[in-house]
């Protein structure tokens, strides 16, 4: 293959590693935490919490559980939406008790991620029918 053939490909292979980096957001939060199902406030006995988040982008992970008396709640989110912010995730989230799922697919948002540890991180999903409040541990903010 001649040299002059060989530069398209080598410059098609390159350019996306010479695109500006996005802003990513790493939160982990934990215990103190509240939780609320179908409006009726549940005690938490431990809580764990993590995401990550590529700002402006589709790309985005979100997962926590909260044990109570009622069960060990998850909420998973399924994929981001377009109309995120910066501290704000929009989103479809799972949620499941005891491993059933009571919410699929649901519409919700996590905020926090501009936050320092000790403030609260918040999952909301189905207009607040399932609410998580956990506590911030840490968080990386790559720029």
């Amino acid at each position: 293959m001649s040299s002059r053939r060989l530069l398209p490909v080598l410059a098609a292979l390159l350019l996306p590693s010479l695109a500006p980096a996005a802003s990513v957001y790493n939160t982990w939060a934990g215990t103190p935490a509240s939780l609320s199902a179908l409006g009726k406030a549940q005690t938490v006995s431990e809580a764990k919490a993590s995401s990550s988040w590529t700002v402006n982008t589709a790309y985005g992970f979100g997962y926590a559980r909260a044990k109570t008396a009622a069960g060990l709640y998850e909420f998973q989110l399924v994929s981001v939406s377009p109309a995120s912010s910066a501290g704000r995730l929009n989103g479809y989230w799972n949620v499941s008790r005891d491993g059933v799922v009571v919410c699929g697919q649901c519409q919700g948002w996590s905020s926090g991620y501009t936050s320092a540890p000790g403030k609260p991180f918040t999952i909301n999903v189905d207009n607040g029918n399932y609410q998580l409040t956990t506590t911030i541990t840490a968080f990386n903010d790559f720029f």
